[in-house]
């Protein structure tokens, strides 16, 4: 496999005169992302959307033991569009169906990490 770009840039320190080693890993991030795109557009893989199955949103909110109120807040949902899918009025939008489906298959992942986010 190969190896990230994890070059190094060296410049020197105009306090102190010493010469410091910058990593540019975040172009190193962005060079393996674009490479793992090219690999799946060679495979087609990037040639279809995933078909991301339907999630029952109230059977997800429920099995969390959360109120629509708590769930709307937690995950950034307006209320409303929350009671329209559970309704059936509405359903949601291809990425919010995958943002679901995420929820639904892994929640001790997602809500930490949601609720370590700043609110507005």
């Amino acid at each position: 496999m190969d190896q990230l770009n994890t070059e190094s840039k060296d410049s020197i320190d105009r306090g102190t005169g010493m010469k410091t080693v910058k990593h540019d890993y975040d172009q190193a991030f962005i060079d393996g992302l674009l490479e793992i795109l090219e690999r799946n557009k060679d495979d087609g893989l990037l040639d279809t959307q995933p078909d991301v199955p339907k999630v029952n949103i109230k059977e997800v909110r429920e099995s969390l033991g959360i109120s629509q109120p708590e769930f709307a807040h937690i995950f950034g949902i307006p209320l409303a569009t929350l009671r329209n899918w559970e309704q059936g009025r509405s359903e949601p939008h291809s990425m919010g169906s995958s943002f679901l489906y995420l929820i639904e298959k892994c929640p001790n992942v997602i809500i930490p990490e949601l609720l370590k986010l700043p609110r507005k």
